[in-house]
């Protein structure tokens, strides 16, 4: 798998991004219909006794590029973590339902996920706690061109009255291309999301004031 940049994707995601209500589409011509509401995929938020193990093989890098596939979209083994820094105080994270992706993808990028911001020090909270410093929501979608696909996703960063205080966005790019673009994306892909979608998180929040 190789990461792939420019104006070309980067565009149109761009200026959508500028829109309070998120088509999960990006406004691209997606393969994989985005699931209704009812039926979403859910990013488990569970307690740290109710966590579940990350997937077998989880390997990926934390913020720049990395390989979790080879050229014609067969799984690879992508490289360690690299990064470990942590926020710099105490989170409360609640993770929304993703839009757009099927249960199959969320699996991995859930695990990875709730596993990563925890060993960097954000703790998980559920729909109801009252301490929830943050919620993530998550909209992704697919793009199959040129021989390969290229997932996209963007992450709004909620506080707890729903109100957007931050965004953000990239793109993973496997090998391969399928009727659904989502059969050739690999659960490391997803993983790879995930510690990316941390690492920026975690940057944000030392960042911002307390």
């Amino acid at each position: 798998m190789r990461r792939i940049s420019g104006s070309v994707l980067l565009v149109p995601l761009l200026a959508l991004a500028a829109c309070n209500s998120l088509d999960p589409t990006f406004g691209m011509k997606s393969q994989s219909p985005a699931p209704a509401d009812s039926s979403s995929p859910r990013l488990a938020s569970l307690s740290a006794d109710q966590a579940q193990p990350a997937a077998p093989g989880a390997a990926s890098a934390a913020a720049a590029a990395t390989q979790a596939a080879q050229p014609g979209g067969q799984p690879g083994q992508g490289p360690a973590r690299t990064n470990t820094a942590s926020v710099s105080r105490a989170v409360k994270l609640n993770i929304a339902p993703v839009v757009g992706a099927p249960v199959s993808a969320v699996a991995a990028l859930s695990h990875r996920l709730q596993e990563d911001a925890r060993a960097r020090g954000i703790q998980i909270s559920g729909d109801s706690d009252p301490g929830t410093t943050y919620v993530l929501k998550g909209y992704f979608s697919t793009l199959s061109e040129g021989g390969g696909t290229t997932v996209l996703y963007v992450w709004d960063v909620l506080d707890a009255s729903g109100n957007r205080l931050h965004r953000i966005q990239g793109q993973e790019q496997v090998g391969g291309t399928a009727a659904d673009p989502w059969t050739v994306v690999a659960p490391q892909t997803m993983e790879a999301i995930g510690d990316a979608t941390v690492q920026s998180l975690i940057q944000w929040i030392n960042a911002s004031p307390a």
